[in-house]
């Protein structure tokens, strides 16, 4: 985005309830362009940054939608003589000013929308077991102490879904410290932190050495929790004891469009989970939906897939259990077939998107050498996010929907 400097507006119509403003802007070459942009009148009116309609302090709308007029109307327009000011008088007796950096950030040009879009987080991009050696790594103690490393990393965490740190010291205070530069950890039935570590008596299955399908954390939650952390504190010198990951957008995308019938039944076909147990606190959590989770643009936003928790119920007609059970296998086949491998030693941390990457664990024997211990915690993409823009100020000095560029 060009500075303010490089931004002058030249010319203000109006245009049949639109504000046309033409400007004139610098390019890469250093060449001037011109280009004008179309405004609603309400969208602008409701957009006034006056102390009377906008807190600055809470950068909250002051105007009620009980006062604001929908068809109102522009009485005179006025430009700045450097173009870098817009007076706007208003139908209501109300005056609004907006600086045209401000304004061009809102364009409702296509490209600018495209632009935007990457605030809501970034582009997906999907892989497959070619994967294996290009897993972003980060060093922990850069991602701790330096800002522009800590976005890098949640950048490529948000794109790829999977990221491994390395150099992690060796206890159980880790995960406290990286959490608590980005936000809080997600609180569940199993405590803010649990750790993995072979019980005689386990109330979950990671609780033990079994061997572990391809799964999602927690998909009995009505809204699991999105980011896993897990911290290799001890790792067994036996065999066994690996994690794979694989994408199971990448696989949920090629069933689409190759095996329809069956991402059709996924998901639309409601899938019950259930978590019954003593932890933090006695619980019985239990929901239903379907293992692909898609808007209504068909755009999958969310896998949950489960099996060591699939509730022993199926509410369903009869005649659709059998497929049901086919695409199932058919989706944990193409997930294994995509996947990626590592065994992780201590002093490294996998961090990954729960609702997208599902993971699985080679079983390993308790004997001698056979200690295994990881730490582990959640956090939610609202709060990654977030943090994330936090970043992109600090490090970029300008992130798209601001309010501190006026």
């Amino acid at each position: 985005m060009a500075s303010n400097q490089n931004i002058h507006i030249i010319k203000a119509e109006q245009e049949d309830g639109y504000l046309k403003i033409t400007w004139t802007t610098k390019g890469d070459s250093n060449d001037t362009l011109e280009s004008s942009d179309r405004y609603p009148n309400v969208f602008l009116r409701d957009s006034c940054q006056c102390s009377q309609c906008f807190n600055a302090s809470a950068k909250s709308r002051l105007l009620l939608m009980s006062d604001l007029d929908v068809d109102v109307t522009v009485n005179s327009l006025k430009v700045s003589d450097d173009g870098h000011t817009l007076d706007i008088s208003w139908s209501d007796g109300h005056h609004s000013q907006f600086e045209a950096m401000w304004l061009k950030k809102r364009s409702f040009n296509p490209d600018e929308i495209a632009k935007r879009e990457i605030y809501y987080g970034e582009k997906k991009q999907l892989w497959n077991k070619k994967f294996q050696d290009e897993i972003p790594k980060f060093s922990f103690p850069e991602v701790l102490n330096d800002k522009k490393t800590r976005l890098e990393w949640l950048t490529m965490l948000d794109r790829y879904g999977l990221t491994l740190l390395q150099d992690v010291p060796c206890d159980d205070k880790q995960l406290h410290r990286l959490i608590n530069k980005i936000a809080y950890m997600r609180l569940t039935n199993y405590g803010s932190l649990f750790s993995v570590v072979n019980n005689p008596n386990p109330n979950n299955l990671a609780y033990t050495g079994a061997t572990l399908g391809y799964h999602m954390d927690l998909p009995f939650y009505e809204y699991s929790p999105q980011v896993q952390f897990l911290q290799c504190v001890k790792q067994t010198s036996c065999e066994g004891g690996a994690n794979l990951f694989s994408d199971a957008f990448y696989t949920a995308t090629y069933m689409r469009d190759n095996h329809p019938d069956e991402y059709k039944l996924l998901s639309t076909t409601p899938v019950d989970y259930y978590d019954v147990g003593k932890d933090s606190y006695d619980f019985h959590l239990a929901y239903r939906r379907p293992i692909i989770c898609v808007d209504k643009a068909d755009e999958i936003k969310a896998i949950y897939f489960n099996q060591q928790v699939r509730a022993y119920i199926l509410n369903l007609p009869l005649e659709i259990i059998q497929p049901l059970y086919k695409a199932m296998k058919l989706f944990y086949t193409l997930l294994d077939e995509n996947s990626v491998k590592h065994k992780m030693k201590p002093g490294e941390m996998v961090v990954f998107d729960n609702i997208r990457v599902k993971h699985a664990r080679t079983g390993y024997e308790m004997k001698e050498g056979g200690g295994r211990h990881l730490e582990g915690a959640y956090m939610d993409w609202d709060e990654v996010h977030s943090h994330m823009r936090v970043l992109k100020e600090h490090v970029m000095g300008d992130v798209y929907y601001s309010h501190s560029d006026q």
